[in-house]
């Protein structure tokens, strides 16, 4: 695995956030499609279609099943590399997360659940591991090219033993067919990001993280601007 870490003012997100009436989720989604497409554009592999991520979203308090203690769906948005203007990209990114969100509410939190308990248990270690042993993902196309994950964390300093705690970065899993997850979590007034990958499938993970980081520089200076 490769990892990189960054972090980022939580202000800046919310200073594009309320400029051009978007959310912080939506600002975040734009700076990773800044990132991916810059990283694509190095091997020249950008794609003439958007990439899809995969948004894990809570679902507590949604959902009527009192057992259940992981309550999370998913939601997927188009992040459009193909585009070349960042501010198309937002527009684009923020309709997408509407659409996604409306859709996931339709959907409602108990479906996914409902669905994976009709198959009976060892059909699906079954299933699973003939996937994955079959290499059925590099035959297939994928649901999605990556997992985005935004965490709400304290928005004030924490402290272990006397110690104040400086950052927390996160780490999401990888899945079979997706090899690059990139979550943030919120702490203490920043954005801290962490950004994982199968080396095969990201060769520079920090190249990458640093153009996360750029996009939202760009983002920044086109709010400023416009006020």
């Amino acid at each position: 695995r490769s990892v990189a870490i960054g972090m980022k003012p939580l202000a800046d997100f919310k200073t594009i956030g309320r400029a051009f009436d978007v959310t912080v989720n939506d600002v975040f989604l734009a700076a990773c499609t800044h990132g991916l497409r810059a990283h694509l554009d190095t091997y020249d592999q950008v794609p003439d279609c958007p990439l899809v991520c995969s948004i894990p979203v809570s679902t507590h308090g949604q959902s009527h099943r009192e057992e259940s203690t992981n309550q999370v769906s998913s939601m997927f948005v188009h992040l459009p590399v193909n585009v070349e203007d960042p501010m198309e990209r937002l527009r684009l990114i923020h309709a997408g997360s509407l659409a996604a969100k409306e859709i996931q509410s339709t959907v409602g939190a108990d479906m996914i659940a409902d669905i994976v308990e009709a198959i009976p248990i060892g059909m699906f270690r079954l299933g699973t591991r003939l996937y994955s042993e079959a290499s059925l993902a590099d035959r297939l196309a994928p649901v999605h090219n990556l997992i985005v994950s935004n965490v709400v964390g304290s928005p004030i300093p924490l402290y272990m033993a006397g110690a104040r705690v400086d950052a927390m970065y996160p780490f999401g899993p990888l899945m079979e067919g997706t090899g690059l997850n990139i979550t943030v979590i919120s702490h203490d007034g920043n954005m801290n990001i962490g950004v994982i990958a199968c080396p095969d499938l990201v060769p520079n993970v920090a190249e990458l993280l640093d153009a996360m980081l750029e996009g939202v520089d760009v983002l920044l200076e086109t709010a400023r601007s416009s006020a």
